[in-house]
C-alpha cells in the first residue's frame, strides 16, 4: 500500500490542528499532528507523522464515520506520510483521522476567504400572497449547491397564525434541482392540496387560506464548493382562498418592439404564472418555422414576461408558442 513519490508538492498554506485524548490505556496511540497542503486555494493533501501500520488509518468528515473518505497513502521517509483524497478537500470542513474506529487525529481544511459566499438571489413566487393550492416553491441560488439528500433540514417553516413549527414540503427520495445545481424545486404535497385523497384527510392542507407563515433557511447550508450560505434567509407567506382558474392566454397584452431593434417584447399576463414553467413552455418563431434565439425574463410578481432577441428584429410576422 506504501508507495514511493518522486515530485515535491509544493506548500502554500498551512494549517495544524492538534487533538489530544484522555485514556486510560498506556498503549493508546498519541495524537497525529496534521499538516494540510494547498495548491491553488485547494486542500490537495494531508501530511502526519505515524510509526504503527498505516493499513488501520482511515479518513473521515467530521460525524461521518460511517464511508471513510476514499484516497491514497504515501510514504514520504521514515515515518513521514501524505494522505491525497480521491476528491480534494471541502473548503471549511472537518476531518478526523481513526485508527480501528478510534479517533487519533484532526484537521481542518480553510475556506478561500477571497471568494463571495453563495446567497439565496430568489424565492419563486417572489410575492408574500399566494393561494391555498399553492403547489411549488422554487429556490434560486447564486452558484451551485450540495445536494444533501436532507435539504428540508436546511428549512424551517413556521405558522405564525397559530405560533408553531409545521411541515408543508414533501419529503422526497430525490432532491429535485436543475441540470446547473442552483435552483431546487420544493413541492407542497399534492396529495394533501387535493381534496378527498388519503393524505389530505389525514392531514389537511399544507397552508390554510386566513394564515401567516414563515419560511426560514439556515445558512448553513453549503454550496458545492463547501462554502456557507452568506447569511440566512427569510419569506414571509401570506395564505389566501384556492386559485381555481387556468391561465386564459387570450387575456395576455402584448407590447410590440420596433422592427431593427433588440428591445423586449413583452407579455403581461392576467394572474402571476410559474415562474420556471412559464420561462420554458414559451417560444418564439418567424413565420412559424424560423426559431427565434433569445432570453425570457420573469418579472413583476410572476405577472409579466420579456423576451429579449439574441439578434435585432425583423420587420414581419412572429408567433408565440405556449
Amino acid at each position: 500500500m506504501c508507495i514511493s513519490i518522486a515530485k515535491e508538492i509544493k506548500l502554500y498554506l498551512v494549517s495544524f490542528c492538534f487533538v489530544c485524548f484522555l485514556t486510560s490505556c498506556n498503549n493508546a496511540p498519541a495524537s497525529i499532528a496534521v499538516q494540510v497542503n494547498y495548491e491553488d486555494a485547494k486542500a490537495v493533501s494531508v501530511d502526519f507523522s505515524y510509526d504503527k501500520d498505516i493499513k488501520t488509518l482511515e479518513f473521515f468528515i467530521e460525524n461521518e464515520l460511517e464511508t471513510p473518505i476514499l484516497g491514497s497513502l504515501v510514504h514520504l521517509g521514515t515515518k513521514e506520510y501524505s494522505f491525497i483524497p480521491l476528491v480534494p478537500f471541502t473548503e471549511d470542513q472537518n476531518y478526523t483521522i481513526s485508527e480501528r474506529g478510534r479517533t487519533i487525529g484532526a484537521f481542518r481544511v480553510l475556506g478561500d476567504r477571497s471568494k463571495t459566499a453563495p446567497e439565496i438571489l430568489a424565492i419563486y413566487p417572489s410575492t408574500d400572497t399566494v393561494p391555498e393550492n399553492l403547489l411549488k416553491v422554487y429556490l434560486q441560488f447564486s452558484e451551485p449547491m450540495q445536494e444533501v439528500g436532507h435539504v428540508l433540514d436546511f428549512i424551517k417553516v413556521i405558522d405564525k397564525t397559530e405560533g408553531v413549527e409545521k411541515k408543508i414540503f414533501l419529503e422526497m427520495e430525490s432532491e429535485l434541482w436543475n441540470r446547473e445545481h442552483d435552483l431546487l424545486t420544493l413541492w407542497l404535497d399534492p396529495g394533501r392540496i387535493k381534496t378527498d385523497l388519503i393524505p389530505n384527510r389525514e392531514q389537511g392542507l399544507p397552508i390554510l387560506n386566513g394564515h401567516k407563515y414563515s419560511v426560514h433557511i439556515d445558512n448553513s447550508w453549503r454550496s458545492a464548493k463547501g462554502r456557507q450560505l452568506k447569511r440566512s434567509f427569510n419569506k414571509s407567506l401570506v395564505v389566501t382562498q384556492r386559485d381555481h382558474n387556468k391561465p386564459t392566454i387570450k387575456d395576455w397584452k402584448l407590447t410590440i418592439p420596433n422592427a431593427d431593434s433588440r428591445k423586449a417584447l413583452k407579455l403581461l399576463f392576467s394572474e402571476p404564472m410559474d415562474a420556471i414553467l412559464s420561462t420554458e413552455t414559451l417560444s418564439i418563431y418567424e413565420d412559424s418555422q424560423n426559431f427565434i434565439a433569445g432570453n425570457f425574463k420573469i418579472s413583476q410578481g410572476e405577472k409579466e414576461m420579456s423576451f429579449t432577441p439574441r439578434d435585432r428584429w425583423k420587420k414581419g410576422v412572429y408567433k408565440i408558442h405556449v
